[in-house]
């Protein structure tokens, strides 16, 4: 298998910084509008790679309620209507990231504020036991959607992140 070369720019003819192999895990910045180029970091590198050969799938994101009782609102605001609450400790599929950090996950049944709620990964979500050490860290972590990169021509597999709409 051929790395995958990150580029300076979004051109197939621009200066190559790096290469990655297979499984390199990334974190996916933005996305060209034609969705043809990746801007990704990698190892304090910043550059962009080929979507040509890279298949974008994303996993689903999981949050634990760290401080409750927390209020769902019907909307993604404080002044929202109170259409439930979930207690500390509870498990939440979050659907997309409002606000960046410090906003609104949308969830099943309305919205939470990002501020009570810790991102945890599957094994996490449906082990449902963190440490207190663990909230601290998690609560004040960046937010992030986790995508998995899949190869298409077989050139490359990797798994990144990217950031939410701020």
């Amino acid at each position: 298998m051929q790395p995958l070369n990150v580029r300076a720019e979004a051109s197939a003819e621009a200066q190559v910084l790096a290469t990655l192999s297979s499984g390199t895990q990334v974190d996916v910045l933005s996305t060209t509008g034609d969705g043809k180029w990746h801007e990704i970091s990698y190892d304090g590198t910043k550059g962009f790679v080929a979507g040509d050969y890279l298949k974008v799938t994303e996993e689903k994101l999981y949050g634990q309620v760290v401080a409750g009782p927390l209020n769902v609102r019907s909307g993604p605001s404080a002044d929202a209507e109170k259409v439930d609450s979930l207690s500390v400790g509870a498990i939440v599929e979050i659907e997309e990231l409002i606000g960046g950090a410090g906003g609104w996950y949308q969830i099943e049944g309305g919205y939470v504020s990002s501020d009570y709620v810790a991102q945890v990964d599957a094994a996490v979500a449906s082990a449902s036991a963190f440490s207190a050490a663990s909230w601290a860290f998690l609560a004040f972590s960046c937010i992030f959607m986790v995508l998995t990169f899949s190869a298409v021509a077989g050139t490359a597999s990797f798994r990144g992140r990217r950031k939410l709409r701020a």
